[in-house]
C-alpha cells in the first residue's frame, strides 16, 4: 500500500521511495547521535526528534538549537544531507512532471509531426546515397 501511495503522490520516479527512506532514516539516526553526543543540547529523545524534523524540514523553529561543538556538528550534517537530499527530491519530481508533459504533448506537438517528417525523408535520403544503383537504373540511357 505504502508503493502506491508514494507512486501517485509522486508519480513513477525512479528512486523515490529509497530517497524518502534514507530521508527519513538519516534524521532518525542524527536525532538519537544528537541525544547521545550532546545530551545538554537534547535533555529528551522527543525533543532531539523534534529537532531533527525542524532541521530537515528547514522550518527550524529555534526553539531547539545545539549549542556545543558536538551538537553542531550533528546538525550540520543533518543539514547538508537534508539540503542535498531534498534537493534532489525535488528535481526528480521535477523531472517526472516534465516527461508526463512531454508524453501528453508528444501525442499532439505539431513540432514532433515535423520532427517525424524530416527524420523519415533524411532516412529515405541515406538510403539512395548508400544504394545509388536503383536510382541510376531508372534514369540511365542505355548504351546501346
Amino acid at each position: 500500500m505504502r508503493r502506491h501511495l508514494l507512486e501517485r503522490i509522486f508519480g513513477p520516479v525512479p528512486g523515490v521511495r529509497w530517497l524518502v527512506f534514507a530521508i527519513v532514516l538519516v534524521s532518525i539516526a542524527c536525532a538519537v547521535l544528537a541525544r547521545l553526543i550532546a545530551p545538554d543540547d537534547f535533555p529528551t529523545l522527543g525533543r532531539s526528534f523534534w529537532w531533527s524534523v525542524q532541521t530537515v524540514t528547514t522550518v527550524g523553529y529555534g526553539d531547539v538549537t545545539p549549542a556545543s561543538t558536538a551538537g553542531r556538528t550533528v546538525a550540520a550534517v543533518l543539514m547538508v544531507t537534508a539540503f542535498a537530499s531534498l534537493s534532489v527530491l525535488t528535481a526528480a519530481i521535477s523531472a517526472a512532471f516534465v516527461r508526463r508533459m512531454q508524453a501528453r504533448r508528444g501525442l499532439e506537438d505539431p513540432l514532433v509531426d515535423a520532427l517525424t517528417k524530416i527524420e523519415s525523408r533524411l532516412a529515405a535520403l541515406e538510403a539512395a546515397i548508400s544504394d545509388p544503383e536503383p536510382a541510376r537504373g531508372s534514369r540511365a540511357v542505355s548504351d546501346h
